[in-house]
C-alpha cells in the first residue's frame, strides 16, 4: 500500500522495509502548512469557546467539537520537528546505520 493510500485510509504512519523509504513516508504523513494553519485556528477558536463555556462551535461554516479539536491537536503534534525524526532523504550518507533506520511512530 502506498503512503498516500494509507494516509487516505486514515493511517497515521506506514512501515518501511528500506531506509530509502523513510523520507518519502515522513513527507506524506507530515502535515503541510495549510493543515497546520487550519489546526492552529481550530485549537485557538475552541480554546476561546471553551473558556466561554461552549463545547461546540462553528468555524468557517463547519461544526467543531471535541473530536475535531483532538484531530487538530494531533496535526500540530505531527508537525513538530521532533515528530519528524528520520525525514531527510540523504541520511544514508551520514550517521550510523541505527540512526538511518529511525522513523517516527505516531
Amino acid at each position: 500500500m502506498s503512503a498516500r493510500t494509507a494516509l487516505g485510509f486514515g493511517f497515521q504512519g506506514k512501515m518501511c522495509i528500506h531506509p530509502k523509504q523513510i523520507g518519502t513516508v515522513n513527507r506524506v504523513f507530515t502535515p503541510d502548512d495549510a493543515e497546520v494553519a487550519s489546526a492552529e485556528r481550530v485549537v485557538a477558536a475552541f480554546a476561546t469557546a471553551e473558556a466561554a463555556g461552549s463545547a461546540a462551535i462553528q468555524l468557517d461554516g463547519k461544526f467543531v467539537d471535541y473530536p475535531i479539536l483532538y484531530r487538530a491537536q494531533r496535526v500540530l503534534e505531527r508537525s513538530r520537528p521532533s515528530a519528524r525524526r528520520g525525514s531527510s532523504d540523504d541520511e544514508s550518507s551520514s550517521g550510523s546505520a541505527r540512526r538511518r533506520y529511525s522513523a517516527r511512530f505516531v
